[in-house]
């Protein structure tokens, strides 16, 4: 599987996190529940982002969790 996010990481033009420390903020919201650790974490700025990653995660049938603002709310 990690040769499937380097692969979309490289066919994205937003940007991609793949490190420990990168994606570590992204791990929990307000409520401080841990829920499980990406191998990536990919910021899209455009509509066309998301449906991109979307399409290119699709095909290797790798997993997607969408985040929002991190509140927990």
């Amino acid at each position: 599987m990690t040769s499937d996010i380097t692969t979309l990481t490289a066919s994205l033009s937003c940007p991609a996190l793949t490190s420990e420390a990168e994606i570590a903020p992204y791990l929990t919201d307000a409520s401080q529940a841990a829920s499980g650790h990406p191998l990536a974490v990919f910021l899209p700025r455009t509509r066309a982002d998301v449906s991109a990653i979307l399409r290119l995660a699709s095909a290797p049938q790798l997993p997607v969790s969408v985040r929002g603002a991190g509140t927990g709310l």
